[in-house]
This record gives C-alpha cells, sequence and structure tokens, in this order.
C-alpha cells in the first residue's frame, strides 16, 4: 500500500522518538502539505540551495518533488 508522504514546513520543536504520530500535538505554525504517494520510502533529502526534494523507496527508486508535487516518472536510470 503506497504510504502519504508530507512535507512539514516551520518546524520549531522535536518530537520524541516514543510518541506515535496519533499522540503528536503539532504548533500551530506548522502545515502539512501532501506532495505524493510513495511506496516504503526511506530517505529524503535536498541538495544545498535546491529547492526540489528526492526521495528514496526502498525499492531503490529516487523521485524528484518540485513545485510541491512528486514529478511523474522517477530519475532516469533508477528503477
Amino acid at each position: 500500500m503506497p504510504l502519504l508522504l508530507f512535507a512539514v514546513l516551520g518546524v520549531t520543536e522535536l518530537i520524541s522518538r516514543q510518541a506515535t504520530p496519533l499522540e503528536i500535538s503539532l504548533p500551530p505554525e506548522v502545515k502539512l502539505v501532501e506532495v505524493g504517494r510513495f511506496e516504503e520510502p526511506v530517505h529524503i533529502t535536498s541538495p544545498p540551495g535546491d529547492t526540489r526534494l528526492f526521495v528514496v523507496e526502498r525499492k531503490g527508486r529516487v523521485w524528484v518533488v518540485a513545485g510541491g508535487r512528486r514529478l511523474l516518472r522517477p530519475l532516469p536510470g533508477y528503477l
């Protein structure tokens, strides 16, 4: 089942590892935005000075999120 990946913008506090998503109360300045659906995302990164996000799935696909949306195809050369 695909998982939803949300970009968390404006996080000012760290959330304890013991907390589950249902136990977390987010500060009002935090905004959750759906940016795409992914199968088992394991890593997300962005190069310095780049507004794009790169999402890596367990199977090895690397997706680009640009302009707040996942591109239609994974990066060329990846699964």
